[in-house]
């Protein structure tokens, strides 16, 4: 059996996401309480920004986060510049679409990140 403090916890929490409690909630069949807690996730979802992105500056125990916008230069180690937001494989993506257009002619390296584009598909 439950503990009776985690059960006023989890009574709560489900009183204040679904407007009753835990005894009503748990008599509900198993497919309306997924349905319940999906519809109140996509909900949730869309409510939140993702404008900003933690971001990690520093290295071990001198570390920290901080929040920055998507798409924002941030200096996250001796000189070490990265766009917030951007995964690696995105990073290495706009490297080399930049080393291309310092390298070749505008139609080769047009090319060459349509090449890349569609390989990565």
């Amino acid at each position: 059996m439950l503990d009776k403090e985690i059960l006023n916890h989890i009574s709560k929490t489900i009183e204040d996401a679904f407007g009753m409690t835990y005894e009503e909630f748990s008599k509900l069949d198993f497919d309306t309480q997924q349905r319940l807690i999906s519809e109140k996730r996509k909900k949730e979802k869309k409510n939140k920004s993702n404008e900003y992105v933690d971001v990690m500056v520093g290295y071990g125990e001198h570390s920290t986060f901080i929040k920055a916008k998507k798409g924002e230069k941030v200096m996250v180690r001796y000189g070490n510049i990265i766009e917030a937001g951007l995964t690696p494989e995105e990073e290495r993506q706009r490297l080399e679409d930049d080393l291309d257009d310092i390298t070749y002619s505008k139609p080769v390296a047009f090319v060459k990140k349509l090449q890349r584009k569609i390989k990565n598909r």
